[in-house]
Formats: C-alpha cells, sequence, structure tokens
C-alpha cells in the first residue's frame, strides 16, 4: 500500500525495464543463483561472435568480463546474450535482431477436466496448465518439453503413460494424435493476426524510414511467431499426406526408404531430423493392430 508514496506506476515501470535490461543472473559456488547490476560491463553490446565472456569469481568476490582473444585497442567488446527469439530479446533488452533465425512462440495448453485419466496425468505433471516455448528446433530442450506434454495430453490409456515415463515416446498412434493437436493449437493462433508474414514484410519495406521502433520490433516478434506456426502446420500435413500414401501400400516398411529420402523432409534440417529420429522409429515398430487403429484416425 505504502509503495504508491515512492513512485507511480509509470516510474515503476520504467525502473522496472531498466533493472531488467541490465541485470546480470548467476549462480554462486553454493550453486544459488542470484541477480546483479554491473556498472560499465552492462554496456557491452550482443554479437554472437562475441568476443568476451563473464563470469562471477566467488574466491575474488569479483565479477569479471574476460577476452576471449586479443581485442585491439579501439576495438569494441561484444558479449553473447545467447540464443533466443525475437520476443525474448525484446522482453530482455529492448530489441529484436533482424537477422535473427531463432524463432520461438509460447504457448499455453490444457489438461481437459473431463479426461479420465486426469489424475494419473496430473500426478506425472505435477501441474495442470502449462506454458511452453515453441520453435522449428526439436533438439532445443524447450520443444522436446513441449512434445512431451503434448504426448501426456493425448494419451488415452493408462499404459502409455507408464510407457512415457520410461520411454518419452509412446506409440504411433500417440504421436499421431500429438501432431494433430499440434497443428490445431498452430491454427487456432495465426487466426488471431490480422496480418499474415506476407503483409507484414510489406509494412516494413514500404514504411521502414518511419515506423516508430516498437511498432517495428513488433512486427519482427509477430513474423516470428507465424513463421514457427506456420511451419509446423505445412510440415505437419506434409507427414500426415506422406503417412496416408503409406497405409496405401500393405507392405509399410519396404516404403520406409522413399520417406527417408523424401526431398520435401530433407530440405530443411528439423524436418528431418524429426523425421529420421521420433516418426521413422515408431513407424517401423507399429503393430497390425495399432494400424488398424491408426486408420480410423483418418
Amino acid at each position: 500500500p505504502y509503495f504508491k508514496d515512492i513512485a507511480n506506476l509509470q516510474q515503476f515501470l520504467w525502473a522496472r525495464c531498466i533493472v531488467q535490461s541490465r541485470i546480470f543472473g548467476y549462480h554462486t559456488s553454493e550453486h544459488t543463483k542470484q541477480s546483479a547490476l554491473v556498472p560499465l560491463i552492462d554496456l557491452v553490446n550482443h554479437s554472437m561472435n562475441s568476443n568476451s565472456i563473464w563470469n562471477y569469481d566467488d574466491e575474488s568476490d569479483n565479477f569479471l568480463l574476460i577476452a576471449k582473444n586479443q581485442i585491439k585497442a579501439k576495438e569494441e567488446i561484444f558479449d553473447s546474450y545467447g540464443k533466443r527469439g525475437h520476443s525474448a530479446y525484446f522482453l530482455d533488452y529492448g530489441m529484436v535482431l533482424t537477422n535473427n533465425k531463432h524463432y520461438i512462440v509460447p504457448i499455453k495448453v490444457y489438461l481437459p477436466y473431463e479426461d479420465y485419466l486426469l489424475k494419473e496425468k496430473l500426478l506425472l505433471l505435477d501441474k495442470q496448465i502449462e506454458r511452453y516455448e515453441l520453435s522449428m528446433n526439436i533438439h532445443d530442450e524447450h520443444v522436446y518439453e513441449c512434445f512431451n506434454y503434448l504426448r501426456i495430453v493425448v494419451a488415452n490409456d493408462i499404459n502409455d503413460l507408464h510407457c512415457m515415463i520410461q520411454h518419452h515416446m509412446i506409440s504411433l498412434e500417440n504421436e499421431l494424435r500429438m501432431l494433430f493437436l499440434l497443428k490445431t493449437i498452430c491454427q487456432q493462433h495465426i487466426l488471431q493476426y490480422n496480418t499474415n508474414i506476407e503483409e507484414d514484410q510489406q509494412l516494413i519495406e514500404k514504411h521502414a524510414s518511419h515506423l516508430p521502433y516498437k511498432i517495428r520490433n513488433c512486427i519482427f516478434i509477430r513474423i516470428g511467431e507465424k513463421k514457427v506456426f506456420t511451419f509446423w502446420i505445412h510440415y505437419i500435413d506434409y507427414i500426415l499426406l506422406l503417412f496416408k500414401n503409406t497405409l496405401l501400400y500393405k507392405h509399410t516398411l519396404p516404403s520406409i526408404p522413399m520417406l527417408q529420402q523424401d526431398q520435401y523432409i530433407n530440405k530443411h534440417k528439423y524436418r528431418a531430423l524429426y523425421m529420421n529420429e521420433i516418426f521413422l522409429p515408431l513407424l517401423i515398430n507399429m503393430t497390425s493392430e495399432e494400424e488398424h487403429i491408426i486408420q480410423s484416425l483418418f
């Protein structure tokens, strides 16, 4: 209640943003997480090809900025702020990188109350509503967690949950249900935008000279989000089409090399990773009983 005597809302927001864009998070030797404002070092700009690295030294009780190689006089010092999506750069540092390809978008998924396995799933997840981050890289830790959560959400058998605990993947049927759900989520998000990617890009190109900085950044953020959603919608559609065509063959295994050599799949490394590391192993182990169940999904 007494906070209003110190600052109004606008002053608080200004101070919060100043701290958020300059604060350093680090761990001590006791593995406790700490935060600190470090004058001068907070002036160092970002580059993925940084020439310095920072850390906190417990023994000397100093915050250190260490050159990674020889830095010449008057040469600018750079630090890497890490691989982040547009929204994270904007939130934490008040900027976006126009050449950033590490697109990330947050999604929130709810466990249905009417799910008869709700109790078991809550015990497994230890939470009911989850906010996850989605990108185009299946090796991204956040995507890995997101996919595992979605697999649990669509699981329809108690044995599936036990399998999930042991192997992280359940079955081809479960994987297909997960892809259907992920596609629906992406489509629902895409429908909330009033513009498409091409219109956003044209907006930046035509009005680059007089677009306010914050609006320009927000457009870059939503372009990145749309690219992630569009990537998964198109990729899932293609996987389902390939799989449906595969089911037309009575002998599944001879058609697998066709999937491995598919040009659309292999043109993008993340498409190939998902196909070769997740989808194909499940397809190879598909039983005739499971195939019959899966055919009812199409």
